[in-house]
């Protein structure tokens, strides 16, 4: 969130509002901020799939600790590959 928050705090709302109105003509070759909105959506479209991977990452790695405590011979090495 903090790198989206990065991102489009620049941006200038006329630009926005702009690229709004451009979009339905140019579809994803409508400038914003001197980049196409192709550009911007793979963009944070990426940063979205980081961060759900990391949230997946985390909530594993506490499902396997979970599991050990409740089962101490529970074999927590086959899942972490």
């Amino acid at each position: 969130l903090d790198e989206v928050h990065e991102i489009i705090s620049s941006w200038d709302k006329d630009k926005i509002i702009n690229a709004y109105l451009e979009a339905p003509k140019k579809g994803f070759n409508t400038q914003l901020m001197g980049k196409d909105l192709l550009y911007w959506a793979s963009t944070l479209l990426n940063l979205s799939k980081n961060t759900i991977l990391q949230l997946h990452k985390s909530l594993c790695g506490i499902k396997i600790i979970l599991k050990c405590i409740k089962n101490p011979y529970f074999k927590a090495h086959q899942y972490l590959k």
